[in-house]
């Protein structure tokens, strides 16, 4: 394995863990308990990074760690020794930490920058009349997608260019330059990654986070100050649904239809329990959530009681609200979390 990426998973070792639990989030799995476990770890720029990753090397690995007493046992899970923080500082580079806050996976925000990429380069030979050029993708899909974006009743091509130009403004150096170069348009084609990489001096492994990390924070300014990129990140999302699992954004299309989770139970033939993990797995993923709408008033202010005593440990909460409906209670320990 490489030695950048052992030093990248031995970092994730600063707070206690094991290689299910690194595996998971390193593929990006979107069940509840890995998600709750990002959120509480703050591993979102670990989430779905590294999609093939080997869990047996991962075990693997796990033993050479333990072997070199870079990590030590602590409650049936491990942590840093003390010599092993003196290997991350030695050898880890911050450079690959990724700036997210949300579960945003690596091939999502590929797909996002490919998108943003032909958009700008159509808008490009528009602008110029050229309508002989070579998309700088072969891919129907995004081909396909860009067509609807483009006849979209909002889209406005010089405005997308202004925005264009105002978001790589507002970056840092060298990631501005890092995607803009990348850019293709009228009579300029963009550099490769292979060529990027060689220009910034990087290794293949700190060019890919770099890139990642640069992508990430092109997601995190998009906002309502830039309405024509808004409306390519609402295609994406929409594309990927919403980057929710299929059986949940299922559920989620019952919801936005008025459809109550006992009867979107029935209808599916699922266990309400199902139903409920659904609805925890969006309030982790989409940002505009509505928590207070899945909680009945009475048990959402029996729940703001027990949480000001200090103790709000799942067991202690069922000790004083029985029954106790799960979803409940993680929707709103969720929410105290994100305040």
């Amino acid at each position: 394995m490489d030695q950048e990426l052992m030093m990248y998973i031995l970092a994730m070792y600063n707070q206690p863990t094991n290689t299910g639990q690194i595996y998971n989030v390193l593929i990006g799995r979107t069940t509840p308990t890995m998600l709750y476990l990002v959120e509480k770890k703050q591993w979102h720029g670990h989430f779905g990074l590294f999609n093939d990753v080997n869990r047996k090397q991962l075990d693997q690995l796990q033993e050479l760690f333990l072997a070199k007493e870079t990590i030590r046992p602590v409650d049936k899970k491990f942590e840093l020794t003390a010599f092993g923080q003196q290997q991350l500082e030695r050898l880890f580079n911050p450079a690959w930490l990724i700036p997210s806050m949300g579960f945003f996976t690596a091939h999502y925000r590929q797909y996002v920058w490919d998108f943003f990429q032909l958009i700008t380069q159509i808008v490009s030979e528009k602008i110029f009349s050229n309508r002989q050029f070579s998309p700088m993708t072969t891919s129907p899909t995004l081909q396909s997608e860009a067509k609807l974006l483009l006849k979209h009743a909002e889209f406005d091509s010089e405005q997308w260019v202004i925005e264009v130009v105002r978001l790589f403004e507002q970056f840092p150096d060298p990631l501005g330059d890092l995607l803009s170069n990348e850019l293709a348009g009228n009579g300029v084609i963009g550099s490769t990654d292979k060529q990027l990489q060689a220009h910034f001096d990087l290794s293949t492994f700190t060019f890919f986070l770099k890139k990642q990390g640069a992508i990430q924070l092109l997601l995190n300014r998009i906002d309502d100050d830039f309405p024509q990129l808004s409306l390519l990140l609402a295609t994406c999302e929409a594309r990927s649904m919403y980057r929710l699992s299929p059986s949940t954004f299922e559920t989620a299309q019952y919801l936005s239809n008025g459809v109550s989770p006992s009867a979107i139970a029935r209808e599916r033939r699922l266990k309400l329990n199902t139903i409920h993990e659904h609805i925890i797995e969006m309030a982790f993923v989409l940002p505009d959530f509505s928590y207070r709408s899945f909680i009945p008033d009475s048990v959402y202010a029996r729940l703001d009681e027990i949480y000001r005593t200090g103790d709000f440990s799942y067991s202690k909460v069922k000790e004083q609200l029985d029954p106790l409906v799960f979803m409940h209670y993680r929707l709103f320990e969720l929410e105290r979390m994100r305040e």
